[in-house]
């Protein structure tokens, strides 16, 4: 599940792609507040990014939704760790979604045959 779900199924997100001409040479512009839609799907805020290509303007809304995810499919550890936990419980897993006070985020599935969560 796990080599699927990274090699296939997912796009792990740096900087985002310009959504007007596909460049990769975008910057970091800062971030805004999620607009209505984009909370829908639980965003609380969009990174902005603009193409040194053409010169256009990304949003980059940070999604919570784990079904939301599944259909966006990109992002970092938070996008990420919400989707692979979902596809875990998903599976039968005992799964949880652990975040640490550095702001990082993961997946941790329990382990039967070694006693602990992994």
């Amino acid at each position: 599940l796990m080599w699927w779900f990274k090699h296939e199924h997912f796009q792990w997100v740096n900087n985002a792609p310009c959504e007007h001409c596909g460049s990769g040479g975008t910057t970091n512009q800062g971030a805004e507040r999620a607009t209505p839609a984009e909370k829908t799907f639980w965003a609380g805020s969009a990174e902005i990014y603009k193409c040194s290509d053409c010169g256009g303007v990304t949003r980059f809304p940070r999604y919570n939704h784990p079904g939301h995810l599944m259909e966006t499919r990109r992002g970092r550890c938070g996008e990420w760790a919400n989707a692979f936990t979902l596809c875990c419980i998903a599976m039968g897993f005992e799964a949880r979604h652990v975040h640490d006070w550095t702001d990082h985020v993961w997946t941790e599935v329990w382990s039967e045959e070694k006693q602990r969560w992994i």
